[in-house]
């Protein structure tokens, strides 16, 4: 029954990117919290542009960050804390993260 946690998941938490339902039946990838993003030319390396000013709701209230998709991309992808689906292996690892705004910016 994991699809039904997904399912659940996606009803309450917003991810990088979402797909919208095109006229003739297909589905495209749309911005979410991400702006942008782009991969290398073998898919192995992808990088997202956050949107500024996309917070936290309360009780949290901050800005949501990188370090967050970094954390929660790497304890769903660990076969030992993440869900058991195709999509947790040890070769669907976030390594990085890297935060270009300069310090002290908002957002």
């Amino acid at each position: 029954m994991e699809w039904m946690g997904w399912a659940v998941n996606h009803q309450i938490f917003e991810g990088l990117v979402k797909y919208e339902l095109q006229p003739d039946g297909s589905m495209k990838t749309v911005p979410s919290i991400a702006e942008s993003w782009s991969s290398n030319g073998d898919a192995t390396v992808w990088t997202f542009k956050l949107k500024r000013g996309v917070t936290f709701s309360a009780p949290v209230d901050r800005e949501v960050t990188a370090d967050d998709f970094v954390k929660s991309l790497n304890y769903v992808t660990d076969p030992t804390t993440g869900p058991s689906c195709p999509t947790s292996s040890p070769q669907s690892r976030v390594l990085s993260r890297q935060d270009t705004r300069p310090t002290g910016s908002p957002g």
